[in-house]
């Protein structure tokens, strides 16, 4: 079967909606509780927008499901780093 693009967009489109619907105000991914066929390619394509969707409201830069310090969602406040920002000097820590 071969699928059509423009419902290709819709299933990925559809997918982010629902994967960023699912996470709320949680801070770790979340999987769907879907049963579907994995060789069908609207069901790929719902899929790849449920990680992206989520990974793009965490700041998840790299898609590895771990928003790192070098991600654009890491926030040291909230990390637990004891020290954040730039550091004038090393002998001195500022918080």
């Amino acid at each position: 079967m071969v699928a059509d693009t423009a419902d290709l967009v819709a299933a990925y489109n559809g997918g982010w909606k629902a994967g960023v619907a699912d996470l709320g105000d949680g801070s770790k991914p979340t999987y769907p509780a879907v049963i579907a066929d994995g060789d069908d390619p609207g069901t790929v394509a719902w899929m790849d927008g449920w990680i992206d969707g989520q990974a793009d409201a965490l700041g998840d830069d790299n898609r590895d499901g771990i928003v790192d310090e070098d991600e654009s969602g890491w926030d040291c406040h909230t990390m637990g780093n004891r020290v954040c920002g730039p550091q004038r000097d090393a002998s001195r820590t500022s918080r």
